[in-house]
C-alpha cells in the first residue's frame, strides 16, 4: 500500500451517507476526491471550514481507500457541527496520520479484541483487516460491551461477523436491562477468562 506523499494537505470529500448507530453516535460515509490509503489504527483530521478540525480514526476497511467511514460521538463544537451535516455536504480530510496497529505481529497468533462503547469504532478497521487475513491467524475472539442496549454499535453486523469461520463474537451490557436478553457485566471483566492461553490483545473503550 502506498501512502499519500503529503498527508497534511487536505483532500476535498463529499458526504455520501449518514447512518444512525445510537442516539448520540453516527457513522459518516465519505467519498474523497482521491483515495486515502490507511493502516488500521491511523487517524485523519476532518476539516470543517469556519468551524475547525478534529481527529478521528476511520471505522471502515483499509481495503477500501475510496470510501471512508468515520463513526463519531456527538460531543463538542466540531462533532455537533458534523452531526448537523446531510448527504451532499463537502469538507476536507487530512491524513492519514499516526503509525497504526502493528498488524504484522499478529500472524499465526490467537486474537482477542475487546472494545467498549464508542471504542469499537476505531477497532472496526482492525476487525476488517483481521477478517481479511483470518486464514493466517489462530482463533479470533471479539468481546464488546456498552452501558445499555441502545448504545451498542454496528448491531446490523453481529450475525455477519459471527458467521465467519474461526471468529467468535459476543456482546454484553453493563447491567440487566428489560430490552436485553444477552449477557450482562462490564466487558473488561467478563473478558478476563476467555482463554487460558495468551492471545494478541487489542482494546479500546469510550471515555
Amino acid at each position: 500500500m502506498t501512502l499519500r506523499a503529503n498527508p497534511y494537505e487536505p483532500i476535498a470529500a463529499r458526504l455520501a451517507d449518514v447512518v444512525d448507530e445510537t442516539p448520540t453516535i453516527r457513522t459518516f460515509v465519505f467519498t474523497p476526491e482521491e483515495p486515502i490509503p490507511f493502516v488500521s489504527g491511523q487517524f485523519v483530521q476532518l476539516c470543517l471550514p469556519g468551524i475547525g478540525e478534529a481527529p478521528f480514526t476511520p471505522s471502515s476497511s483499509p481495503l477500501e481507500p475510496n470510501r471512508l467511514e468515520i463513526t463519531i460521538l456527538r460531543t463538542g463544537a466540531v462533532t455537533e457541527a458534523l452531526h448537523r451535516l446531510e448527504p451532499g455536504a463537502e469538507l476536507g480530510i487530512r491524513g492519514p496520520l499516526g503509525k497504526g496497529y502493528p498488524v504484522e505481529k499478529l500472524q499465526g497468533k490467537d486474537i482477542l479484541v475487546v472494545g467498549g462503547g464508542v471504542g469499537l469504532a476505531p477497532l472496526r478497521a482492525l476487525l476488517y483487516h483481521v477478517f481479511h487475513v483470518r486464514d493466517q491467524l489462530g482463533r479470533i475472539e471479539i468481546k464488546y460491551g456498552s452501558r445499555s442496549p441502545d448504545e451498542l454499535l454496528f448491531r446490523r453486523q453481529y450475525d455477519q461477523w459471527s458467521a465467519l469461520p474461526g471468529v467468535r463474537f459476543s456482546a454484553t451490557v453493563d447491567v440487566p436491562h428489560p430490552q436485553w436478553t444477552g449477557r450482562t457485566g462490564v466487558v473488561t471483566v467478563t473478558s478476563r477468562t476467555v482463554w487460558s492461553s495468551p492471545a494478541a490483545p487489542a482494546s479500546c473503550s469510550s471515555s
